[in-house]
Order: structure tokens, then C-alpha cells, then sequence
């Protein structure tokens, strides 16, 4: 069984847990909100409409490589107490959220 300190916004991170996470659309007119120039690459920043994960993006104006990372929210990330810790796999988690949504 996991841990529930990561179901303390279970309807939330379950579902990104389990289906990925869900980006807001980009459109031409909504796109200078989420995207800003800078040095060369176009920086995109988007925000998860349901656990508020934020993922920033560099795509290369030349050469159209991209980057990606992302910045969780508080109790989106699970964490060991000590290495020998392991922490649950994503099918035990998807289990969890399973279970959640059947109560």
C-alpha cells in the first residue's frame, strides 16, 4: 500500500499520477500569456489545470531543439525518509487512486 501523505490531494495528483498531466491548449490568440523570448529561445510556460504542476519549456528560435523541466507543487513529490526507502512503484499508485475514487 502507498503512503497516503501523497493522497493528501488525492483527486488531483491521482489523476496526473495515472493519466498524465493535462496542459492548458495553445492558440494563437492565448499565446503571448504563455510564451516569452529570451536569448534566442522561446520559453513556454505552461500549468497543469489540475494538480498546478508547472512545465517550462526552451524551444531554440534557430534551431528548434527544446528543453523541458518542471516545478511541482508542494506534496506532488514523493520522498524517501532514508535510501534504503523505496518508494511505491506507479502501479501501486495508480492503485491507491483507483481505490480513492471507488470509496
Amino acid at each position: 500500500m502507498a503512503e497516503k501523505k501523497w493522497l493528501k490531494k488525492p483527486a488531483e495528483f491521482g489523476q496526473c499520477r495515472s493519466f498524465q498531466h493535462s496542459w492548458p491548449k495553445l492558440n494563437k490568440r492565448g499565446a503571448k500569456h504563455f510564451i516569452e523570448v529570451q536569448g534566442g529561445a522561446a520559453v513556454i510556460r505552461l500549468e497543469c489545470v489540475h494538480c498546478a504542476t508547472v512545465r517550462i519549456s526552451r524551444i531554440h528560435l534557430h534551431t528548434g531543439q527544446m528543453s523541458s523541466y518542471y516545478e511541482y507543487p508542494v506534496g506532488y513529490l514523493l520522498k524517501r525518509a532514508n535510501k534504503k526507502e523505496k518508494l511505491p512503484s506507479k502501479g501501486v499508485l495508480r492503485k491507491e487512486f483507483l481505490n480513492y475514487l471507488r470509496r
